[in-house]
């Protein structure tokens, strides 16, 4: 792709815009660890960005406090840091870039590995991101509507404002509430994004023109590979919620998907075959128990070993 497509894509993320696939693609290259080294800027004089503000350079300010935990391994390490780095590099790029072109650029909110972080929006309004998620917003919402772009999960209790509809927009979907509380799926690895409705209406719309309206109490979920958009009733929707608090709650969830639940909040990776994979399972945890104590008490109760190498988690059927 040409240099000037590759400044046109990160000035429209820098200035909130939506962005095309392609577009996209960029940002998400950048964000997983390509240094951003140019912005052309909202009055068309450039931006440059010293290479003392690149993830390389980060990492090496970072470097000291990173060896003292050399004992989580050393593959780990490098790949925690270097997203820390990627991480830090461009929220000091967003700082750079809002201070040189004003109140219409976007701020960017994230989180790490089992992390939860808390957001009060310029409108008042609360978010709270679940663990890996991310969400960029302007520092003032002064516009038409008030918009946040949300990759991951969140919870949201939206201030009310009968004249500014509130928007989350994520790939292929934007939800649109004027004040209420709720909740969104949203990762990009997961081939559903759920939202979760609490209080208040919502409403639904996706890229392929499908749209749907929930009441309290319903979910809408939309299948990527398949483009469907379906509201289901939910009589345990309050669940979905509880890991605000650090709880996690699976209520008869492939062990596939709690896997990936795992991989979010611990940090590891898991070898699982199909058929081990498609058990359903109920289970909570509520007591900050570790990985070890979780996987343990699953295996007991479902019949498969486990065997761990560094990060790494290996599960099979007993005797197979």
């Amino acid at each position: 792709m040409k240099q000037k497509n590759i400044q046109k894509a990160r000035k429209k993320y820098l200035q909130a815009k939506e962005l095309r696939p392609e577009e996209r693609l960029i940002i998400e290259k950048d964000l997983q660890g390509k240094d951003f080294l140019y912005y052309q800027s909202l009055d068309n004089s450039p931006l440059l960005l010293g290479d003392k503000y690149s993830a390389r350079a980060t990492y090496k300010k970072i470097e000291p406090s990173i060896r003292q935990y050399s004992v989580l391994g050393t593959k780990r390490i490098l790949r925690y840091a270097s997203s820390i780095a990627a991480i830090i590099a461009l929220v000091i790029i967003s700082a750079l870039a809002y201070q040189a072109h004003g109140d219409s650029q976007l701020l960017l909110i994230t989180t790490t590995y089992g992390e939860r972080k808390q957001v009060k929006l310029p409108d008042g309004s609360i978010v709270i991101l679940n663990s890996l998620s991310s969400m960029s917003y302007k520092k003032k919402m002064n516009g038409k509507k008030r918009e946040v772009l949300l990759e991951g999960e969140a919870y949201f209790d939206i201030a009310k404002d009968p004249q500014k509809p509130f928007v989350v927009k994520i790939n292929e979907l934007s939800i649109k509430v004027l004040g209420t509380k709720f909740n969104v799926e949203a990762y990009e690895n997961e081939n559903y994004l759920t939202t979760s409705l609490f209080e208040g209406y919502v409403s639904i719309n996706g890229d392929n023109g499908d749209t749907c309206k929930l009441k309290p109490g319903e979910k809408g979920i939309y299948q990527k590979d398949k483009k469907t958009l379906e509201i289901v009733s939910d009589e345990s929707i309050e669940n979905e919620m509880l890991w605000k608090s650090g709880s996690l709650n699976f209520n008869n969830k492939p062990l596939s998907e709690i896997f990936k639940v795992l991989e979010r909040e611990k940090n590891i990776h898991f070898i699982v075959n199909d058929s081990i994979g498609k058990i359903s399972v109920t289970a909570r945890f509520i007591h900050n128990e570790t990985i070890d104590e979780m996987l343990d008490i699953l295996g007991q109760s479902l019949g498969f070993e486990v065997s761990k190498q560094g990060n790494e988690y290996s599960i099979s059927v007993n005797n197979e």
